[in-house]
């Protein structure tokens, strides 16, 4: 996608983090070599919610909420009934710098510069056909009401549908890009807002990231042109919660329409450093297979270290592991 800019380069924008609203899942960011933050909640829908309605107001996303109550029928939600709103999460194994996007977690993470803080939000991807490319780059500019150009691919694909797109789509109701847009590079690349909410969460773009029109209004202010981006894509995430071992696994791409494999075998390199490391965990290898095949996209317990007579491996503001179970 591409849009039109008349902004001057350079400006950046210093906002507090106190000035951050409500809305945004921040976090500190856990000490010593600790990476889990947040915990899981407990929605109750109200009447004329549905999933779209739920993730806004918990700044989760589609596939995040269906992964983690996987016997709930979000298409007939009923009043009174209970969700677990997966707000506890391991943080990516990725410099904690910048802008660190995980394609198979649909979900972005905002490191601001001098804050031992964490920003995150739901995002939606590229569709099957338009993959979102891993790449590590940069914000290298901002436009605030930017027009839609779509290309002549967009242009064609939507005729087949009986839509004729004009050729500049101006900032609006109507817009795709939604009220703010910052562009990756000199890619046509964008992270952007919407005008369907609906899409985030799912792979739903042309390759651009997108996020609920109130998570990129936060954002957009925060982020200076210069700021770094990596997009990476890690399904399956392990980290320390004390002397606890976490693992979040979430359906890899490949994978999100047709059966997954049921096995460990994913997982086990990854898990080995842990085994060898100074701690020695010890791994629950049942649990960790349970976790695989749940595929629930939480952090769960799967083995723990001895740390009495250690001194370095900090405190987070959670100080026990979650199970999830329904």
């Amino acid at each position: 996608m591409k849009f039109k800019f008349s902004f001057l380069s350079g400006v950046i924008f210093v906002i507090a983090f106190f000035s951050l609203s409500a809305h945004a899942l921040t976090f500190s960011l856990p000490s010593g070599d600790n990476a889990v933050v947040g915990m899981n909640q407990q929605a109750t829908v109200e009447f004329n919610e549905d999933v779209t309605d739920i993730g806004q107001k918990y700044d989760v996303g589609y596939l995040e909420l269906t992964d983690a109550n996987p016997h709930v029928d979000f298409n007939h939600l009923r009043v009174g009934q209970k969700l677990i709103i997966p707000t506890r999460f391991i943080l990516p194994n990725a410099p904690r710098k910048g802008i660190v996007i995980n394609v198979s977690e649909l979900r972005l993470y905002y490191y601001p510069p001098n804050q031992s803080v964490v920003i995150t939000y739901p995002v939606g991807i590229g569709r099957e056909e338009a993959i979102t490319p891993l790449i590590k780059t940069y914000i290298s500019d901002k436009k605030e009401h930017p027009e839609w150009i779509p290309t002549d691919q967009t242009r064609q694909e939507a005729m087949g549908k009986g839509i004729i797109l004009p050729k500049v789509v101006e900032a609006g109701p109507d817009n795709p890009l939604g009220d703010y847009a910052m562009r990756m590079g000199m890619r046509s690349y964008l992270i952007h807002g919407t005008n369907d909410p609906s899409g985030v969460g799912i792979r739903s773009s042309a390759g651009c990231i997108r996020m609920y029109p109130e998570d990129v209004k936060e954002l957009f202010p925060l982020v200076p042109i210069g700021m770094a981006v990596n997009i990476i894509d890690q399904p399956y995430k392990l980290g320390w919660n004390r002397d606890h071992l976490d693992m979040e696994v979430h359906i890899p791409l490949e994978y999100k329409n047709k059966p997954v494999p049921d096995t460990i075998a994913p997982i086990v390199d990854q898990i080995k450093p842990y085994i060898k490391g100074s701690y020695h965990a010890e791994i629950d290898w049942d649990r960790a297979l349970k976790v695989m095949r749940g595929r629930r996209g939480v952090p769960e317990y799967v083995g723990r270290r001895d740390i009495s007579n250690v001194n370095t491996a900090g405190t987070i503001e959670t100080t026990s592991s979650q199970t999830i179970d329904q």
